[in-house]
């Protein structure tokens, strides 16, 4: 696990010239199936985790993106009503040990 702060939903940060909010916590598959796909930046299987389990993060904007957390600085917060914010993290959890597709 990283040692850099693990973001939260809707923080903001700059990935490759392109702004993004946080939508969801990523970490390596622990037991991959040979038939995972292989994504993100260091090219492993990943699945949804909680947030204090996060290595990656997950981006929303224009286009998405997978980003280590150690390698992304958050710079901001989306302006939402906490019911915004509390629905985002229910689809957050929902999401949890699922395999990334």
């Amino acid at each position: 696990m990283t040692t850099a702060k693990i973001p939260d939903i809707g923080d903001t940060f700059t990935h490759h010239d392109a702004r993004y909010r946080v939508s969801n916590w990523l970490k390596p598959q622990p037991n991959p199936r040979p038939s995972s796909r292989r994504v993100g930046p260091d090219n492993v299987p990943l699945v949804f985790c909680v947030q204090d389990e996060a290595v990656y993060v997950s981006g929303s904007g224009v286009g998405g993106c997978i980003a280590r957390i150690a390698d992304i600085t958050i710079d901001g917060r989306v302006d939402w009503s906490e019911e915004t914010f509390e629905r985002s993290r229910r689809s957050a959890a929902y999401l949890v040990g699922q395999e990334i597709f």
